[in-house]
């Protein structure tokens, strides 16, 4: 089990790459971006999935935490704020594995899997291309509904 400690530095970590992720946005439309980003989305991306699978000690975190303005801070929120901060940066690139991971969350019968299945899909729709949410997301709502 994951100790407060290492929740703190997992938390630090996500928004380190966040922040960066902000400013290499900013450096784009500066035309100077040195794409820091997409040279390690594939390792990013497995971060932020592992980060996004860590519900169930984030919720006996926070309740642990109640009173501590960070424990409210969870692993899950920091991935889920990194997602929405890379996805811009890369657009189509990550779409697929992030909606594989959607699809898999959503069709689970617990309902904490399925909020973290819904919640990646709203952080990850500001970078990708209009065409390709309509491709993966058709079929998905069709099969809830």
């Amino acid at each position: 089990m994951l100790t407060t400690d290492k929740y703190s530095s997992t938390r630090q970590a996500f928004l380190f790459w966040s922040n960066l992720a902000k400013e290499e946005q900013k450096q784009c439309f500066s035309g100077q971006s040195k794409n820091i980003i997409g040279q390690y989305i594939e390792q990013l991306l497995n971060i932020i999935l592992q980060g996004l699978s860590i519900t169930e000690l984030d919720v006996q975190h926070d309740a642990e935490m109640e009173e501590d303005d960070d424990a409210k801070w969870t692993v899950m929120r920091a991935a889920l704020y990194m997602l929405g901060e890379v996805s811009p940066l890369v657009g189509d690139a990550i779409f697929n594995q992030v909606m594989a991971f959607v699809s898999e969350r959503i069709q689970k019968d617990d309902w904490l899997n399925q909020y973290v299945g819904m919640c990646a899909l709203g952080a990850s729709l500001k970078g990708p291309s209009s065409s390709l949410i309509y491709q993966h997301c058709a079929p998905l709502w069709n099969g809830i509904f």
